[in-house]
């Protein structure tokens, strides 16, 4: 009797403790409870056992308020094997099961609930809430069953799979070594920015400098000579030419953005089928994605205000191809389904060394969206000459091993990147890097893996950085030696404490280039600037820096033909065709490009970390 008496007690003022919010203590009073009765589990009393179940299902409801789901859980779980049919016990169980992703677990935990108690309303409740997500797995799981075997993937060294955890994904098939071609996807959606639809070709993105070859109907298409001659993209550019010309014409559809309404009339056109898919140019292995495949990508939920924004974008496309929108609803719906589905998967089609604004459009690829998000990605993503999505691994792979990508920069604090992903992808990463505790050197936030001392580190990099910049070059170098020691030493300073790709480490390799430049030092100003090149691929269009890359790009090329030592000529006719837009490709000590391989000297690349070994480079 003292024992239940006592317990009781220890009951009550957790009670008092819950309902002020005081969710620590209200647990400590719970925990004394349990402790009190002896806890061992079920008892032959009866009251002792209503108790028991009551301090449980207590203790866990602070433990969620506290978001320590996995402990409540387990609170929970104890309580249901007192008393299966303890109805708070059973919904805060399903509660933290959601919470941790575990949507199937919770949707079976409230069948077998509703089973033992029908009435239970907040359960009956959040097993609707969780029908739409079961069948959506379900269906996913279905796509996985129809699609793994297909031999598209036959030439690729991955396999289609799906759990509940992880949705569908890509596992290594056998080992894969750095710098391998994972998989390849052409795209099904893919459209330009509206200041690149006469610069670049519609059909394949590259540059056309040939104004004749802007289309003269609509005004607003260019195709480059190869593309042009390709009757699978004239015929898409046919179905669509009227409907542009009426978009840009006609004063009532007179728009200031026209890219999500171009958007919407591919995906009306291909819906009606008046234009075929949207990959005749793509030669070689891919998998060829088609519109059926962008109706299976799963898309966050749409603010209202965003939802009215696409209602109208869609409704628009309808009346351009004089179709009612109140009678075509389906349409309009699917729109607005594949439109949100875009914004959230799509890919960017930019330079992966890029400046200002210097992204000319987007594209979806159902087959690259697969791929899920990791802060630690084992591989990367480029745009190749037809068009595809390319992703390459960018370490070795085990087989078996999921294959990652990643939505953000990844380069960004721990904070920031959750931020990011929470309120574009709605999900928390919980991946290696950002389940480690302790952190890794070379992978761990930007401010370093311990704080304080990378605090330190700033300020002195920083104090070091500001002496050398108040020093002046004289008209032949004088004082170099005194300003670059000063830049070395802090960028010394940072070693083992800041990311080598933190904006500090960045603005002091900036001003290195600058000073080895003015001393015509070529072999230490190309390897500083084969840096920030590295860095303006990891670092997005939201880093803290901003480089000038009109001005680093006139350094680069006299200085890798000063450290060639080549003639003037052949290094210029190298400098034309690497930089036309070849993607290099970094995998140990060799680079290759789409076409062949290249091989650069090592002198060139001493500074970049062996943690990232493949850098994909823009020159």
């Amino acid at each position: 009797g003292d024992m239940l008496s006592s317990a009781g007690a220890h009951k009550e003022k957790g009670n008092q403790h819950f309902g002020r919010a005081q969710y620590k203590e209200a647990i400590q009073e719970y925990t004394a409870g349990l402790e009190g009765l002896d806890f061992g589990g079920k008892s032959s009393s009866s009251e002792h056992n209503v108790l028991l179940a009551t301090l449980l299902a207590n203790r866990a409801a602070c433990k969620i308020k506290i978001d320590n789901h996995e402990e409540a859980l387990k609170d929970c779980t104890s309580c249901l094997n007192i008393d299966p049919k303890h109805g708070k016990a059973r919904y805060r169980a399903i509660t933290c099961l959601r919470k941790l992703d575990r949507v199937r677990e919770a949707y079976d935990m409230s069948v077998e609930g509703l089973a033992l108690d029908p009435s239970l309303e907040d359960i009956i409740k959040a097993k609707q809430d969780m029908q739409p997500i079961i069948e959506e797995m379900d269906s996913r799981r279905s796509y996985v069953d129809q699609h793994k075997d297909l031999p598209v993937y036959d030439g690729f060294p991955v396999r289609l799979s799906y759990d509940d955890a992880n949705g569908r994904h890509f596992i290594a098939k056998g080992p894969i070594e750095p710098g391998t071609l994972v998989v390849r996807s052409s795209p099904v959606l893919a459209v330009l920015e509206d200041a690149y639809l006469t610069t670049r070709c519609n059909a394949c993105f590259t540059e056309v400098h040939d104004k004749s070859r802007v289309c003269p109907k609509c005004d607003h298409a260019v195709f480059c000579a190869r593309c042009a001659d390709n009757a699978q993209v004239t015929s898409v550019h046919k179905g669509e030419c009227a409907a542009l010309h009426m978009l840009y014409t006609t004063s009532q559809f007179v728009i200031e953005n026209s890219r999500d309404i171009r958007i919407a009339l591919r995906i009306l056109l291909l819906k009606l089928k008046r234009i075929p898919p949207h990959d005749g140019l793509v030669e070689g292995a891919a998998v060829h994605d088609q519109y059926s495949d962008v109706l299976a990508l799963v898309s966050p939920s749409v603010p209202q205000d965003r939802l009215v924004d696409l209602v109208q974008v869609a409704s628009l496309a309808c009346a351009i191809l004089h179709m009612d929108p109140e009678e075509n609803i389906d349409a309009v719906s699917e729109m607005v389904r594949v439109l949100s589905a875009f914004q959230s998967n799509a890919h960017e089609l930019a330079s992966p060394v890029r400046s200002e604004n210097d992204t000319w459009g987007a594209a979806l690829f159902p087959t690259g969206a697969i791929l899920n998000h990791s802060c630690k990605p084992n591989a990367v993503f480029s745009i190749d000459s037809d068009g595809c999505l390319c992703f390459y691994s960018t370490r070795h792979i085990e087989a078996g091993e999921q294959v990652y990508g990643q939505y953000i920069d990844v380069y960004t604090p721990y904070n920031e990147r959750q931020r990011s992903l929470q309120s574009t992808y709605e999900f928390t990463c919980k991946c290696q890097r950002c389940s480690h505790v302790g952190g890794e050197p070379l992978l761990e936030e930007l401010e370093g893996p311990d704080r304080t001392a990378s605090e330190q580190a700033e300020d002195k990099a920083l104090m070091l950085r500001s002496k050398a910049n108040e020093i002046v070059l004289g008209p032949s170098g004088e004082r170099s030696d005194e300003k670059i020691a000063l830049l070395n030493e802090a960028l010394e300073v940072t070693r083992g404490l800041l990311n080598p790709y933190h904006f500090i480490v960045a603005l002091i390799y900036r001003n290195l280039v600058g000073t080895y430049f003015a001393i015509k030092d070529w072999a230490n100003a190309s390897r500083c600037i084969l840096y920030i090149f590295s860095y303006r691929w990891i670092a997005s269009s939201s880093s803290f820096l901003r480089f000038d890359f009109n001005t680093i790009s006139n350094y680069l090329s006299p200085a890798i033909m000063r450290v060639l030592a080549m003639p003037r000529r052949l290094g210029s006719f190298l400098w034309r065709w690497v930089g036309g837009g070849t993607s290099l490709q970094y995998a140990g000590n060799t680079w290759g490009t789409r076409n062949r391989p290249v091989k650069l000297n090592n002198v060139l690349l001493p500074s970049l970390p062996d943690a990232w070994d493949p850098i994909i480079l823009m020159l």
